[in-house]
């Protein structure tokens, strides 16, 4: 899990790079996790040594959760998307007690529509960046979303990740939709 999340936020050829030269000074030392850590830090930008930290250093569990989604069609004939989000991350120490982080992970949105034959077809997929427990995603679309998917390739360990997608519901006005976190 840790190196699919690696692979698809940092790029495959740059862990692959990061890789080779990690089995290339095995040839001078004995090859140690610390010297492959060493490696990924000095290899990937300072926006995901959170990231390898929590997959690599630590025990790190989530409960992301779509709380909420909802959508309208706006007076441009397009519609507006709202996506409330959940994002709980603990922290698990070696006695297995749980200790509250505060989140700041990329996590991937994927909304789905049907097109004209009646497929189901993706038709927005983007990462947004989660620093808070509660956040909101306002998006805008051609058509009118199916259904909302949060981390569908479940690259965090997600406590409960049957929660993390929902098929939208359609209000009149954004007050509409009920915010009960």
């Amino acid at each position: 899990m840790a190196f699919l999340w690696l692979q698809d936020i940092a790029g495959e050829a740059n862990l692959n790079a990061t890789l080779k030269e990690f089995l290339n000074t095995g040839f001078k030392q004995p090859l140690l996790a610390k010297h492959l850590l060493h490696n990924l830090y000095a290899t990937t930008p300072d926006s995901i040594h959170s990231g390898i930290k929590d997959f690599f250093e630590s025990t790190v569990l989530y409960e992301n959760q779509l709380l909420q989604t909802g959508y309208r069609k706006n007076g441009q004939g397009t519609f507006d998307v709202i996506l409330h989000i959940k994002s709980d991350k603990v922290s698990v120490d070696s006695a297995g007690v749980e200790h509250p982080i505060t989140p700041n992970d990329w996590l991937d949105v994927v909304v789905y529509a049907y097109d004209k034959s009646g497929k189901e077809t993706a038709v927005y997929s983007n990462r947004h960046h989660i620093k808070e427990n509660l956040t909101v995603i306002s998006l805008t679309l051609e058509q009118p979303p199916s259904r909302v998917h949060i981390d569908p390739m479940c690259k965090y360990p997600d406590k409960h990740a049957h929660d993390n997608q929902q098929k939208p519901k359609e209000f009149v006005e954004f007050a509409d939709v009920l915010l009960d976190f």
